[in-house]
């Protein structure tokens, strides 16, 4: 085997993913099988292809064990807190951030009610007290309530395991009993915080979210437009730490080692301790330290006397992670790591080329010059086409013009940090002219960063900048790829042709290209309805096209999930927002509107639009904003909204359904007009008691404990499909 641990990298990713998504019964089924099969193999008679599998087998067998390993001693253990209340004590493992009336930080416990358990756990304290919760110190949460994260199925959402957070908790009664004694990392976490201070207050808020993104990963400062600027034009995985980052330091580094005459045997170490320090810099932050381990791994090749394999190296750094945290996988800063570290690997196969290619022009300068152009389009467009899946499936959208996104803004971005930095560690020294030098460093590297939101923010704009992007398809096709891949590989392998190899490259490629774009061919996800479901209330969302509506009827705060719904790419758009009843209740999903769409792009009711202008709501107690009428959304889907008291309802009819939504109020079915022709209801919040038969889809938006046994049953007889967002999560609908 030329390339084992890259091997091994892959088939612990695989297994990963597919342990983390299936059910329970497969990290036992999984490992059984592998290790079946590899008795079998072992059975043969030794060959290549043996060894290969047999490998393949026993590293199915360690990924299913270190997943077995890691859900009994941390999944599980959480898992039986959920939804409970009870106290928790531990010690605060990281600076608290306050946002107005509530202060957030991390929890490492060492008792959770009556049991002794040693988790991370995310405290949300709504209500501050006398005393102040500091880095350290030794606390006591009284009446917690615990929560794991769910999806929109109502699963259990552990992407955040990867971090080492699995449960979230709220309380507001906190007690300080003592004090930690300062560690190292204690310092660590200080000395990062101390570097994030310095950057807020040197740079404009925006620009400091970027520098304190590239570097740490922390993106909390950066607004809204910025970040769907970088999504659309593909260049996110400049705000997720990656070995794409950690590469273009230790590049940096090397090239400064070489002009500086330093022996080539101190470069490894140099590099692994300038790794080391942007470790304890960033005060150990997860991505930092992935990053890290990646680039190490190739730096690390020489010192055991073994050719640098880049390939080899990242499948090592990958496997080791997996092995200690198989949910890492989860991770979308792991995912951009491993994709864009990929794709500067596989840039670095074309630099023969561009150095022949340059090797033509006669005058030194120039040919330097062309030379920097190519390698830095190659890794451009390579890395932006490793990220690409990743960001669809993440962020919904395929970013056409990544690649040029990629090229106009990576290295921009890159000395901006660069400047940043630099400027940040001159700083800390007290004397005036060092103060100087690092005002003209700050200067610099905002001016860089401004123009690299300027760039992102014209490709951004671009009508065919993006593309929206079905996740189901984006699997199929990912499927498909590697199964046509893999039948290549099998076929090189006997028969030794590496046309058909590059031949089933390019057509898993196309595979993959094209389950991106047969969505956008076909009818049923050209008109449909999504019911979201918060709390007592839901959200309404109408697409026909590249068209949509949002209706909002909400008392309790805007979905998670309602981001997921909205339009995504830039050939989309929100034509229609909609309150039925607009209350400081929930003013929320309005400001979730405004704050993700400009005005140009979204068209509201004059109403709505006079209340989006003002800084503070205040409207008179018992005041509504009422929103009613007929609205066309397209040539294909019209809807209807309708309130005559108590009850409101909106009927939405296209060229093949017609759909009628109960909105609020308390009412009988029976009550509402205009409902004999239709295929779907929804009720909003109760089990309507008189149910025509030969409906084609009922929609109970409630509490879990309006579902009864008999009202499942009754209602199953009386329509072809039942469901309840409380159980079934968020529903949508084709029209």
């Amino acid at each position: 085997m030329k390339r084992p641990m890259l091997i091994s990298g892959i088939t612990m990713t695989v297994i990963c993913a597919l342990l983390t998504s299936l059910s329970e019964c497969a990290p036992v089924v999984v490992p059984i099988a592998a290790s079946v099969f590899l008795i079998c193999q072992i059975l043969k008679k030794r060959g290549t292809d043996t060894l290969l599998i047999s490998y393949i087998c026993i590293i199915i067998i360690i990924a299913a064990a270190s997943f077995l390993i890691f859900t009994a001693a941390k999944i599980k253990p959480c898992a039986e807190v959920h939804n409970t209340e009870t106290f928790i004590q531990g010690k605060i493992i990281d600076i608290p951030d306050y946002s107005d009336d509530s202060c957030t930080f991390t929890l490492k416990t060492d008792k959770i009610g009556t049991r002794k358990e040693s988790q991370k756990i995310a405290v949300t304290l709504s209500v501050i007290s006398d005393y102040t919760p500091r880095l350290y110190d030794y606390v006591y949460l009284k009446n917690a309530v615990l929560k794991i994260p769910k999806d929109s199925k109502n699963n259990f959402d552990f992407s955040s395991a990867a971090d080492g957070i699995i449960v979230y908790a709220e309380s507001t009664n906190i007690t300080k009993i003592g004090e930690y004694r300062r560690t190292p990392y204690y310092y660590c976490l200080t000395l990062k915080q101390k570097i994030l201070d310095r950057i807020s207050v040197s740079v404009e808020s925006n620009n400091a979210g970027l520098l304190s993104g590239m570097l740490f990963g922390d993106t909390d400062d950066i607004n809204n437009q910025t970040k769907q600027d970088f999504r659309n034009s593909g260049i996110a995985h400049l705000l997720a730490v990656s070995g794409l980052h950690t590469s273009l330091w230790c590049g940096m580094l090397l090239t400064v080692l070489k002009l500086l005459r330093i022996r080539e045997k101190a470069n490894v170490p140099v590099c692994m301790t300038f790794l080391v320090l942007f470790c304890i810099i960033s005060s150990f932050t997860p991505s930092v330290i992935r990053a890290s381990l990646m680039t190490a791994c190739s730096l690390c090749a020489p010192l055991v006397k073994r050719r640098a394999d880049p390939f080899n190296s990242l499948g090592l750094a990958v496997t080791l992670l997996l092995i200690t945290n198989p949910y890492t996988v989860l991770s979308i800063s792991f995912q951009l790591s491993a994709a864009a570290t990929t794709g500067v690997l596989l840039s670095t196969c074309f630099t023969d080329f561009c150095f022949r290619l340059c090797n033509k022009i006669p005058l030194r300068r120039l040919r330097g010059f062309v030379l920097y152009l190519l390698t830095s389009f190659m890794v451009s467009i390579f890395s932006g086409l490793s990220t690409l899946p990743v960001s669809a499936y993440h962020f919904g959208v395929s970013s056409l013009l990544s690649p040029v996104a990629n090229i106009l803004c990576v290295k921009p971005a890159f000395y901006g940090m660069i400047a940043g930095t630099l400027a940040t560690a001159i700083s800390f020294i007290p004397l005036m002219p060092f103060k100087a030098i690092s005002f003209a460093l700050f200067d610099i590297s905002e001016a860089i960063l401004n123009i690299v939101c300027l760039l992102s923010n014209a490709v951004s704009k671009n009508p065919v900048c993006t593309v929206a992007v079905h996740k189901e398809w984006l699997l199929n096709g990912l499927v498909i790829a590697a199964i046509v891949l893999f039948a290549g590989f099998l076929i090189y392998k006997i028969k030794k042709s590496k046309f058909m190899l590059k031949l089933t490259a390019a057509l898993s490629v196309a595979g993959l290209l094209i389950s991106i774009a047969v969505p956008l061919t076909v009818p049923q996800y050209k008109n449909t309805i999504t019911i979201l479901s918060a709390g007592n209330n839901i959200h309404l969302i109408i697409r026909s096209g590249t068209k949509y509506a949002y209706i909002v009827n909400s008392n309790s705060g805007t979905p998670a999930a309602l981001y997921d719904y909205l339009p995504k790419s830039t050939s989309e758009s929100l034509d229609i927002f909609a309150a039925t009843y607009l209350t400081n209740a929930n003013i929320h999903g309005l400001y979730t509107v405004k704050n993700r769409y400009s005005p140009a792009e979204t068209r509201i009711t004059p109403a709505i639009k006079s209340i989006c202008t003002k800084r503070e709501i205040s409207l008179p107690e018992n005041t509504f904003i009422k929103t009613v009428g007929l609205y066309r959304l397209s040539d294909e889907i019209t809807f209807e909204i309708i309130d005559t008291y108590p009850v409101q309802y909106v009927i939405i009819k296209s060229n093949r359904k017609t759909a009628v939504v109960h909105l609020h109020g308390k009412a009988e079915i029976s009550s509402v007009q205009n409902t004999e022709d239709a295929d779907i209801f929804v009720f909003n919040g109760s089990v309507p008691e008189y149910i025509q038969s030969g409906l084609e889809t009922i929609v109970i938006s409630s509490e879990t404990d309006l579902i009864t046994e008999r009202n499942t049953k009754y209602l199953e007889k009386q329509c072809n499909n039942l469901y309840f967002t409380s159980r079934d999560g968020d529903i949508q609908l084709n029209l």
